[in-house]
């Protein structure tokens, strides 16, 4: 897939006005990364197709393509040394192997994000983008594609909790496959030359879906809550609208009468559909949009996707 123009339009521009950066002369602006600060998994193999934004890392995000790991406390570089072999009698020496590179990022998220990070935990799985301290965006390209790191085997790192001055922390690492993707096509793209921020590198929120009130014979509504998965606390969805939510009837899908209401105390919501529930009727709700398949909502500047709460119709 050949890389589209706005894409191809942010590729390594180094914003201080210099000569251009290839080659091995030194009259240009060098480009270093820098702490990186966030980790983007994509499908392996998944080649970028529009100019990176934030906009289009969320879309990534909400077709279940891309896994943003952020907040990250701590970035090792844990690739070994080059494989080196030196003649006994002469002395000369030759390179045996250039190892992959490897990398450990950990996080202070708590247990609930380490259990997360943990089903990462695969090989041949992912290719992995980085973001740096300075919002600089690196990844790897040739002439006709753009796309993450090849990664091998990715793995979660045991937890480890707080013991005296020491914060828990949450940790996971991987390998790069092949060096030429780095050391011959490394790519990037500067923060002057994309709108993605720090406080936007965040996953998708985990959200329960729960029926306040078991659906009735009759009723035209349901009463359900929205809360956080990790803590229990109610979620502000900013104004959950019909397109929000996928309620179905023994599996058939209602129609919502516009948005659902929100009790401002109990922050209980209430929605009302066409066609009233019988008695033993299996009612389903959760969070969804139907522009993708996983069900991973945007609200707010937030991702979410949520559990299927279910409960049978009583008399």
């Amino acid at each position: 897939m050949a890389i589209s123009s706005g894409l191809q339009a942010q590729l390594n521009r180094v914003n201080c006005g210099a000569a251009g950066v290839l080659g091995t002369g030194t009259n240009n602006c060098p480009f270093n990364r820098k702490r990186v600060i966030a980790a983007i998994f994509t499908t392996q193999g998944f080649e970028f197709e529009e100019a990176l934004s934030l906009a289009y890392l969320q879309e990534l995000q909400q077709r279940g393509v891309a896994v943003v790991l952020g907040k990250v406390i701590n970035f090792t570089d844990n690739t070994p040394e080059d494989s080196i072999n030196t003649y006994d009698t002469t002395g000369i020496k030759s390179v045996n192997g250039k190892r992959p590179y490897e990398y450990l990022v950990n996080f202070d998220n708590g247990i609930y994000f380490h259990k997360a990070i943990d089903s990462l935990t695969s090989f041949g799985s992912y290719d992995v983008t980085y973001v740096d301290e300075q919002l600089n965006i690196l990844f790897t390209s040739s002439t006709t594609s753009a796309k993450g790191f090849t990664c091998g085997q990715v793995a979660a790192v045991p937890y480890k909790g707080a013991t005296g001055n020491a914060p828990a922390s949450e940790g996971l690492w991987w390998q790069e496959l092949y060096r030429s993707e780095f050391d011959q096509d490394a790519t990037w793209i500067t923060s002057a030359n994309h709108d993605i921020r720090a406080v936007n590198l965040d996953g998708v929120n985990d959200a329960v879906v729960e029926f306040s009130v078991v659906p009735s014979d009759g009723d035209t509504t349901v009463q359900f809550t929205v809360k956080t998965k990790a803590d229990v606390k109610d979620i502000d969805l900013g104004g959950l609208l019909a397109a929000n939510l996928e309620l179905k009837v023994d599996g058939v899908e209602k129609t919502l009468s516009g948005a659902p209401t929100q009790d401002s105390s109990t922050k209980v919501y209430t929605a009302t559909f066409t066609g009233a529930i019988g008695t033993g009727d299996v009612v389903t709700l959760r969070l969804n949009d139907d522009t993708y398949t996983t069900g991973i909502i945007l609200k707010g500047g937030r991702l979410y996707k949520s559990n299927t709460a279910s409960a049978t119709a009583v008399a």
